[in-house]
């Protein structure tokens, strides 16, 4: 969330000279929408971009110099929104993260997949928990 990491270094990257913008992410923080708290990679990769499409109507934006920062998970996340869209012109990560993968083999690569294939399961049986609100 915005309060954590992502606004502590976009404070200090706008003491030294840097526009900057920390957000909270679509179903995060004080964004709205439901379910709360999903973590839905695809649905952040867009988070990013709209962020940046915000950024290019703002008059003290140079578009030809927007970059974006992502922070653990969201470094995974920046390195595919960079990558399909030619307006971010640079990207830097802090500890970025791949969490599908992390998800899919575990942190240290050796998971047994029959734990992923577990996970599936109990979401499948339990729907309604995603859609309660927090």
């Amino acid at each position: 969330m915005k309060e954590q990491a992502a606004g502590l270094y976009a404070r200090l990257l706008s003491e030294n000279g840097f526009v900057t913008i920390a957000f909270d992410a679509a179903f995060q923080g004080e964004s709205e929408g439901l379910p709360r708290g999903l973590d839905d990679p695809a649905h952040r990769i867009e988070d990013i971009k709209a962020a940046v499409s915000f950024l290019t109507t703002r008059p003290e934006i140079d578009g030809e110099s927007i970059a974006v920062l992502g922070i653990c998970a969201s470094g995974g996340y920046a390195l595919t929104a960079g990558a399909s869209d030619h307006r971010v012109k640079a990207i830097a990560t802090v500890s970025g993260v791949d969490i599908a993968r992390h998800f899919r083999v575990g942190a240290d690569g050796g998971q047994d997949p029959a734990v992923l294939k577990k996970i599936w399961a109990w979401l499948g049986d339990h729907t309604d928990w995603f859609l309660k609100s927090s």
